[in-house]
């Protein structure tokens, strides 16, 4: 059985995950869109870890909220990550993060 902290945890890299990709988007988006719109209330970088800090909590919540609904109902969420968590460290649960990881960034700068 999965514990609450092991949820959290999960909730916790996918939230990180997303609040890093919207926090780095922006800068990339403005120029995007028309000039009226390209002003900002705060001084972008300000701007970019408001944002950051408010996708990882907000999506944080939520995530952990789907965590704990699916197993209340007998589903395995997140499988990878959560055996992460459940192995001892040093296992081969991090290798096959850290490989994930690395052909995620190849494929993503091509």
């Amino acid at each position: 059985m999965t514990r609450r902290g092991d949820d959290l945890k999960t909730a916790l890299v996918l939230s990180t995950a997303l609040a890093v990709a919207g926090a780095l988007t922006v800068p990339f988006l403005l120029p995007s869109l028309a000039p009226e719109a390209r002003r900002l209330p705060l001084p972008l970088p300000v701007f970019c870890a408001v944002l950051a800090v408010q996708l990882l909590v907000l999506y944080g919540l939520f995530a952990f909220a789907g965590l704990r609904l699916a197993r209340a109902r007998g589903l395995q969420p997140a499988p990878e990550l959560t055996a992460i968590w459940e192995r001892p460290a040093g296992h081969a649960g991090w290798r096959r993060a850290g490989v994930a990881f690395a052909i995620g960034s190849a494929a993503g700068r091509s």
